[in-house]
């Protein structure tokens, strides 16, 4: 994998990265009409994890829960290792330790897709739109009332329903495929994109997030993948020669 990671960067093909992000942004804009103008698809969504009486059943099952404990570490740990190996680059370690280390360009993109995705897109959405989680509301047990995506609410003042932070992340995580050898991203997509949904659709079985949470949030998360990117490819290359020229 080495070998991807410290190959040159390449922006020829016959797409633009901003393409992609267009139509990630154009998707988001549609799926937020169609819930706006179906809120009951939220609704019934949730409505099949509840049961009347007993509430999110799923949301006591401990493999599920173990499945959410780990991938709330995952973009911690990404942005741990991603920023260990740029001051390794920085301080010219990679010399001294005598391992081929993923080029600075690349623990910049992931690191900066992380904390702008789950990271920054999601506090900011969730303080702004005010959001009730399923579960707090009067339909399944709560004391709150249902709020459409992009309405602004006064339901929820904290750690709101809009966007699903854990969305967001798994949708994250497709940014790893894009760091590896070509010829091996297809089957990184295969493997990464039904665990990144698995962990997503989970927070709807557990009654924490709406559908639209999780499906908008991963149309914005996309889009900003596909902006990270672009900027990665043109600009990759020089930001790794001036940051492995300091030492």
């Amino acid at each position: 994998m080495s070998v991807g990671f410290n190959a040159p960067l390449s922006v020829s093909g016959p797409m633009s990265p901003a393409s992609p992000a267009v139509g990630f942004l154009a998707a988001a804009a549609l799926t937020s009409l169609i819930f706006w103008h179906f809120p009951t698809i939220d609704l019934a969504a949730s409505a099949l994890f509840y049961t009347p009486g007993q509430g999110f059943l799923l949301a006591q099952n401990p493999y599920l829960i173990a499945l959410r404990e780990f991938n709330l570490g995952l973009p911690h740990l990404l942005m741990a290792v991603a920023a260990l190996v740029f001051f390794l680059q920085a301080f010219g370690q990679e010399r001294r330790i005598g391992l081929a280390l993923p080029r600075p360009s690349c623990c910049l993109f992931l690191f900066a897709v992380m904390a702008l995705g789950p990271g920054a897109l999601v506090r900011v959405l969730k303080d702004m739109i005010g959001r009730a989680r399923p579960r707090e509301l009067l339909e399944f047990g709560g004391a709150s009332s249902f709020s459409l995506p992009w309405q602004f609410s006064r339901a929820c003042t904290d750690n709101c329903s809009f966007i699903s932070g854990e969305g967001a992340s798994g949708a994250a995580l497709l940014a790893l495929p894009l760091l590896m050898p070509a010829r091996y991203r297809a089957t990184g997509f295969a493997i990464i994109t039904p665990f990144a949904l698995l962990v997503s659709l989970n927070r709807v079985a557990f009654g924490a997030h709406f559908l639209s949470d999780v499906v908008i949030g991963w149309c914005l998360v996309l889009c900003l993948i596909c902006l990270l990117w672009g900027l990665h490819q043109r600009h990759g290359s020089a930001f790794d020669a001036r940051i492995r020229g300091m030492y």
